[in-house]
């Protein structure tokens, strides 16, 4: 379980997805945003819909000294921002939350905000057993993520045991890249 909530996962998130020094919005108010402000130089929007879990991030970045989060109540599926207002957005196992019918929404909310990438972290089957066995959420198709990123922009996919990551590229302009990996 230690390796599913560690900070090991997330840091490897972030480098995968090269952040430092970006604007970043964190989906899922949790720790990955502190480690992006404090050890990638990010600015960082932290949303969620929970205003308890926003107040306990917030706790925790005001105990480790890290400024440079705002947190904000919102719901990934309608972001209120204008479009590329972020360099990076990422969601850390947080698309799992979302109901079946509205993760399409999320996906494409997340691509138009940002302006150069989106970096998607989700579960493996494995992954999602281990830390959902029998609860309310349903595991992200992972083959369907694949495919509707795709369909978005150049990806490049990071297959773990417990986790997947994928790094979803804008196109710079319509002739630019191809759906190839």
């Amino acid at each position: 379980m230690e390796e599913l909530n560690g900070l090991k996962l997330r840091t490897n998130v972030l480098e995968k997805g090269k952040v430092r020094n970006k604007t970043l919005l964190d989906i899922g108010a949790g720790p990955l945003g502190i480690i992006a402000a404090r050890d990638f130089n990010c600015r960082v929007a932290s949303i969620d819909i929970s205003k308890e879990k926003l107040k306990e991030v917030k706790e925790d970045a005001i105990l480790e000294g890290i400024k440079g989060i705002r947190f904000e109540l919102g719901d990934a599926t309608n972001l209120s921002y204008k479009n590329d207002k972020f360099d990076v957005v990422v969601s850390y196992a947080a698309l799992h939350h979302i109901p079946l019918d509205k993760r399409e929404n999320f996906v494409h909310e997340a691509y138009r905000v940002a302006k150069e990438k989106i970096i998607v972290a989700e579960y493996t089957k494995l992954g999602f057993d281990l830390v959902h066995p029998g609860g309310e959420y349903k595991p992200v198709d992972l083959d369907w993520l694949e495919r509707e990123l795709k369909s978005l922009g150049r990806i490049e996919k990071y297959l773990y045991r417990l986790m997947n990551i994928y790094v979803c590229f804008k196109f710079r302009n319509e002739n630019e890249g191809s759906n190839v990996l």
